[in-house]
């Protein structure tokens, strides 16, 4: 079916096993995803793989670390399907890297 990949599978991870601290993954799978109803052109299967880490400084003061796409895969977060002229990819974004320092006001 156009727009529908055969299979997807998508899991997460977290855990809090170090006091203060919470790390979590997250990994995507999508299979070759049809872009037109003669299915001539397909998005090539692709894997992203996210993760983060969030350590507690205070109750209301923690710092973390996070990076996305770290497989660097080349994927179309949203194809255009039946595009004109064949032109069907919006590239996502390649690997990025983040820090947070968050501050949280009690009430």
């Amino acid at each position: 079916m156009t727009g529908v990949p055969a299979h997807t599978v998508s899991s997460q991870l977290n855990w809090r096993g170090i006091p203060k601290t919470n790390i979590g993954i997250t990994w995507y799978y999508q299979s070759t995803l049809p872009l037109n109803d003669a299915n001539t052109f397909l998005l090539p299967a692709y894997q992203l793989l996210n993760a983060h880490m969030v350590y507690d400084l205070t109750q209301t003061l923690n710092i973390g670390v996070s990076g996305e796409n770290l497989l660097n895969a080349d994927y179309s977060s949203g194809p255009d399907i039946n595009a004109a002229v064949n032109r069907f990819y919006n590239s996502g974004p390649l690997r990025s890297v983040m820090a947070t320092l968050k501050w949280r006001l009690n009430k």
